[in-house]
């Protein structure tokens, strides 16, 4: 989706699985041809090479100097 803000334009995406860690490092480091073309697309659309985000396929804590406010998880089943 395409939104206009006080910014300018800004493309959003937005990916629902159960495990999005899991489903977005699946993408990044898929040899599946939708994943090789969905990458490929966001390269030429947004000039986000997404094989550039490798180190996001671990889930990594957060340093000690920051602190989580907020997270909210939709559990499996409760929005049907």
């Amino acid at each position: 989706m395409l939104v206009e803000t006080a910014f300018g334009s800004a493309a959003v995406t937005t990916l629902e699985a159960p495990d999005v860690d899991r489903a977005l490092g699946q993408i990044i480091s898929s040899q599946l041809p939708f994943d090789r073309w969905y990458r490929q697309q966001v390269r030429e659309l947004h000039g986000i090479n997404l094989e550039g985000y490798e180190q996001f396929l671990q889930h990594t804590p957060l340093p000690p100097d920051q602190e989580l406010i907020f997270e909210w998880t939709l559990q499996p089943g409760a929005g049907e």
